[in-house]
């Protein structure tokens, strides 16, 4: 058989053009076996993997310059041409060899064309066989996703009863499994009820301050809880409030939760009141009017340091509080009297 057939019969198996390069056949061998090797194709693939390894076994060993010059036809080293009518003498030998030559082109031909028909059938098979795994796939994607959408809802209601719980190592368990499901309307409102109706101690604090409630919603939160502002941690009233933010300018809201706060609170809340906003007459009045040193004296020196005047209506009993039993409110209330 012609050596430049062969050679193109071996690379059209491959699936490569006439003048490919060695390192594409190598490649284009690699990916056939891999996707017609028996172990993974089935034993239907055995003889087009035989076919496969042949053309590349026979190729591989091929100089690189033979492999890029199948197509120049071959032209004799001899000067001297045939005449005209020598190439109008038929040789018997010649014909019948020509002839058996031809034969077994077109036989190649045929089998070339079978092999290429049954390649794209196998094609289509594949193909059909992938869409019907892509669907199934897609299938029981969507029916995990809708099985998991059920597990969050179960298990959201679960530590919605659970936060409720009447001893407190539950209620802390609940709150540490709430999660980004914590800023949703349901979990905020049982968070809120668990807030007004148990004691707010350092653990459960620490474990509300560590959800990720929106500021929408940790403002809804602090507006739950006025009542129980003198009840809760110090730090734990800062971040209610959100008053380290320097942003924040809910003035009113913070009025009233120093109305309500601890003395140690009262602090907290005046170290970070707003600069641009100092509190109002009424809350002045109101704070002035306790008899509590741990009230007076940061009120005072906040008003002393913040430079702010006594209001009119609280002149009187600031004069008051400079005869205080507390030698550090009767400083503090002539300092600001000054």
């Amino acid at each position: 058989m012609d050596v430049s057939f062969e050679i193109t019969h071996n690379l059209r198996t491959l699936g490569l053009p006439p003048g490919a390069t060695a390192s594409e056949v190598r490649a284009a061998f690699r990916s056939l076996a891999r996707a017609y090797h028996p172990d993974v194709a089935g034993r239907g693939s055995a003889r087009r993997f035989e076919r496969i390894t042949g053309a590349y076994t026979f190729l591989k060993n091929l100089p690189q310059d033979e492999l890029l010059q199948i197509d120049v036809p071959y032209a004799p080293s001899d000067s001297k041409a045939a005449p005209k009518w020598f190439s109008r003498v038929r040789n018997p030998m010649t014909w019948r060899a020509q002839r058996r030559e031809k034969l077994k082109k077109e036989a190649a031909r045929r089998e070339l064309e079978k092999r290429e028909a049954e390649e794209r059938a196998s094609r289509v098979k594949q193909e059909r066989v992938d869409a019907a795994l892509s669907r199934a796939e897609k299938k029981a994607e969507a029916t995990l996703e809708r099985l998991l959408r059920e597990t969050k809802k179960l298990d959201a209601q679960s530590l919605i009863l659970r936060v409720a719980s009447d001893i407190p190592q539950v209620r802390h368990l609940a709150l540490s499994a709430f999660g980004s499901f914590a800023d949703s309307p349901e979990a905020l409102s049982a968070i809120s009820a668990m807030l007004q109706n148990r004691n707010i101690d350092e653990k459960t604090a620490r474990i509300v301050t560590l959800l990720p409630f929106s500021k929408e919603n940790r403002k809804r939160l602090a507006e739950s809880l006025v009542d129980r502002a003198g009840l809760m941690p110090d730090f734990f009233l800062v971040w209610l409030l959100n008053m380290r933010e320097a942003s924040f300018a809910d003035c009113a809201t913070l009025e009233r939760y120093i109305q309500k706060a601890s003395p140690r609170g009262v602090a907290s809340m005046l170290r970070l009141w707003p600069k641009w906003r100092f509190l109002s007459a009424p809350a002045i009045e109101e704070l002035l009017s306790r008899d509590d040193e741990g009230y007076l004296t940061p009120l005072l020196s906040a008003m002393k340091q913040r430079g702010v005047p006594c209001p009119v209506s609280c002149r009187d009993r600031l004069s008051a509080l400079s005869e205080h039993p507390s030698a550090v409110v009767r400083v503090w209330a002539r300092a600001v009297g000054i």
